[in-house]
């Protein structure tokens, strides 16, 4: 990272409207982990990008992979305006759709946070999972979770948000519902 008179620069990286899928058609051997992995990023937005495991394969609890893994990382979610008019007429939200987390993210050695505004969590086992994030904003996303049975998950949370070890956190207007 960048500093200027002892403050930390966000990057300048915006990914915006982009497909992040993973399919059948796998390496032989490879179990995808996460489409995007970040250690130690601040300033990544992400515009109107999905985050998609279309597999039949990757079934089990634990091989589905994470849409976004962050360790001490600052980064955005947001929506994506697909018109040029002013106002926006036309928006597309990030999506998170059958993945065993779309969104974990964790804080061992910085206070960096993030931001979720209007992101759509569909059929993954956990939605979003913060560990140690102080200062996140979670607002006006839905969280669709699908129905499991007990002796599929055994013990394991699942749900559409889960915050251990996290202060000053604004959670609003969010809609929580099963499949």
């Amino acid at each position: 990272n960048t500093y200027w008179f002892g403050h930390e620069l966000p990057y300048a990286c915006t990914i915006g409207n982009c497909q992040f899928i993973t399919t059948d058609l796998l390496y032989p051997e490879y179990i995808p982990v996460a489409h995007v992995d970040m250690k130690n990023i601040s300033g990544v937005m992400f515009y109107g990008c999905t985050f998609t495991n279309e597999s039949t394969a990757l079934n089990p609890i634990n091989i589905r992979g994470i849409g976004i893994s962050s360790i001490d990382s600052y980064f955005m979610l947001n929506k994506y305006c697909n018109t040029n008019t002013i106002p926006c007429t036309n928006w597309s939200k990030c999506e998170f759709t059958g993945l065993d987390y779309g969104i974990k993210a964790l804080n061992s050695k910085t206070k960096r946070t993030l931001e979720i505004k209007e992101v759509i969590f569909t059929s993954n086992y956990i939605g979003v999972s913060l560990s140690g994030i102080d200062n996140a904003a979670i607002l006006s996303s839905s969280f669709i979770n699908k129905k499991m049975l007990a002796d599929e998950i055994g013990d394991r949370f699942i749900g559409g948000l889960f915050i251990e070890g996290c202060t000053g956190y604004h959670i609003e207007a969010n809609n929580f519902s099963p499949t």
